[in-house]
């Protein structure tokens, strides 16, 4: 069984009053993080996820409303003294980013103060990779190129998880979320031409190509948002946080 928490399904500007990009999953033994954005923090509270319950945090790229809430997820572990394991799996460049992040806010220390527990991982395109319990590839996506995107699929079992990430429109997103048991698809806008986001309208026009199970539309910006009750696609869904799913 593979349980998806969607602690965060906003944008980095809260468009909707919702929380930034984390997503937990959860097997019979682990609990992994895909993705954690800068309000992660108050999301696992408000859950009632104690953070220090965390194996492993997967991170599609490196844009701060997708992996800037590991800085203050390394400072509660600093200062809980924690010694369980934490895996950080994600691009090439997340360790150093993250090092500097925690110097520029300020938190010198703690980067040093987490080397006895913290580990990375390389995330490198098409190489499957062990990440706690699951199978985890990743797929280049048009995006930000010094943000390293990619899309995420995620294997446990008989279970798969696909995860758009930040992308523009690409045939590797097909790729990424074939059969599928979920898909979670970012769609920034409703009809914007942009090669950096995916819209709407080219969701649509490509949605029948997806040979995913279930799809689960996130990070709505506000040209999105306001345009929800156009959303009628068979077999796709809106994520909003706090949105359980159980794939048994």
């Amino acid at each position: 069984m593979l349980k998806v928490r969607f602690l965060g399904t906003g944008t980095p500007i809260g468009a909707g009053g919702l929380l930034q990009s984390c997503i937990a999953l959860e097997t019979a033994n682990t609990r992994v993080l895909l993705d954690c954005g800068m309000t992660s923090m108050v999301a696992l509270h408000r859950g009632d996820m104690d953070p220090e319950g965390i194996d492993a945090v997967i991170i599609s790229h490196l844009h701060g409303d997708h992996f800037g809430g590991l800085p203050l997820l390394l400072l509660d572990a600093s200062m809980r003294r924690r010694t369980r394991p934490l895996l950080v799996a994600g691009p090439p460049s997340t360790a150093p980013r993250l090092r500097q992040a925690l110097a520029d806010f300020g938190w010198t220390g703690t980067w040093e103060h987490c080397q006895n527990f913290l580990n990375f991982g390389t995330l490198r395109p098409r190489e499957p990779a062990d990440v706690a319990d699951l199978r985890v590839t990743a797929y280049p996506v048009p995006h930000y190129p010094g943000t390293e995107p990619t899309a995420i699929r995620l294997e446990h079992g008989d279970k798969v998880i696909a995860y758009s990430g930040d992308a523009g429109w690409s045939s590797t997103l097909l790729e990424a979320a074939e059969s599928a048991d979920l898909f979670i698809c970012a769609v920034w806008s409703f009809d914007e031409d942009d090669p950096s986001f995916l819209d709407y309208r080219t969701f649509r026009r490509h949605q029948h190509e997806f040979r995913a199970k279930r799809i689960l539309l996130t990070h709505l910006g506000p040209p999105m948002l306001d345009r929800l009750s156009d959303v009628q696609v068979d077999n796709v869904e809106v994520a909003t946080d706090g949105l359980w799913i159980d794939l048994l």
